[in-house]
């Protein structure tokens, strides 16, 4: 772990460590050229070839700019360890920020900052190749003073964690599946349910064990039917039962805004 105030590769001055897991570290520093707040991650690798894979989906990823998507504005190896650096939009990391608030946010907050996060995931799946999230963590979302989060590009570029999460799909749980489009969406929906429940869902493999997911409306009774049914479906322990693509998933979502405002 690199140490508050270390100048990483010259000019990133380490400020704040702000999480540890096995497979990857997340630091807040300063890029000392433009004194700019940054979000870095460190990613380990076992050797050579995996360093070269990640650079290369670094350079992928540095494409992508957009509303919602905190921009990759370097990468680099240092021996076998891959670190990306994004912008730091100054805020917390998800579930930091839906304690903060206190309460469950408005359905129409909720679906507003759900559907740029779909806009941006509909980008990344049509990118070529395809970019996928696979492993979310909380640590992968964070708020601006502004409002909204927005979607760090870490995730793209890690390995399948071992630690059970919210986020993760539950086929992503085998660890010869590979990260597809509808692994993302139920990610998605742990982010909606988080949003208007203020809890997370129960991690997928304990579901598979049995133990039993509310419903929204049981943990919030504001929220509508139809934005329960939406929260649901994303989160479907089988895969052909969700939704199959995010256009999709935005178009069911649109519906339930539509709906509201009638």
């Amino acid at each position: 772990m690199l140490a508050i105030d270390t100048l990483l590769n010259g000019y990133y001055r380490i400020t704040v460590v702000l999480d540890a897991y096995p497979d990857a570290e997340l630091y807040r520093a300063i890029d000392q050229r433009s004194s700019l707040r940054v979000l870095i991650t460190a990613l380990p690798q076992p050797d050579q070839t995996a360093v070269n894979d990640v650079l290369r989906l670094a350079r992928e990823l540095a494409q992508v700019q957009m509303p919602g998507f905190l921009a990759l504005r370097d990468y680099f190896a240092i021996e076998h360890v891959c670190y990306l650096v994004a912008d730091d939009p100054g805020g917390s990391d998800l579930e930091r920020f839906a304690r903060e608030r206190g309460s469950p946010l408005s359905e129409q907050e909720t679906l507003a900052i759900v559907d740029r996060l779909l806009a941006v995931l509909e980008r990344l799946h049509r990118h070529q190749p395809p970019l996928l999230l696979g492993d979310v963590r909380t640590c992968d979302l964070w708020s601006s003073p502004e409002g909204g989060l927005s979607l760090a590009p870490f995730a793209c570029a890690r390995h399948i964690g071992t630690e059970a999460t919210p986020y993760r799909a539950p086929e992503l749980y085998d660890h010869t599946v590979e990260p597809a489009p509808v692994s993302d969406i139920y990610a998605m929906g742990a982010v909606l349910y988080l949003l208007l429940t203020s809890w997370p869902p129960p991690p997928a493999n304990q579901r598979q064990a049995g133990m039993p997911l509310n419903a929204p409306r049981v943990l919030n009774p504001q929220v509508s039917v139809l934005a329960e049914q939406l929260t649901l479906r994303a989160l479907e322990l089988k895969p052909a039962n969700r939704y199959q693509q995010v256009s999709e998933m935005r178009s069911a979502l649109e519906t339930v805004r539509l709906m509201a405002g009638r």
